[in-house]
């Protein structure tokens, strides 16, 4: 006779970019954003591969430059 229990936990992805987060900054303090403006906060894309499995890109910081040509 086999006894097998199953727990199921569901995770949605605002929860997994915030572990994402915290371990990136855990691990890199440095990269931190400064202050507490969360007018641009950090964005966070997945991918998917058969071989490398999930991937997360994280972007920290973006900024948009204007160049005028004179």
């Amino acid at each position: 006779m086999k006894l097998s229990t199953n727990r199921v936990l569901k995770i949605n992805q605002s929860e997994i970019e915030e572990a994402i987060l915290n371990l990136v900054f855990k691990r890199k303090p440095d990269l931190r954003p400064n202050g507490t403006d969360r007018s641009d906060p950090p964005q966070i894309s997945f991918q998917i591969s058969e071989n490398t499995g999930v991937t997360a890109t994280i972007i920290l910081e973006n900024k948009n430059e204007e160049v005028i040509n004179t």
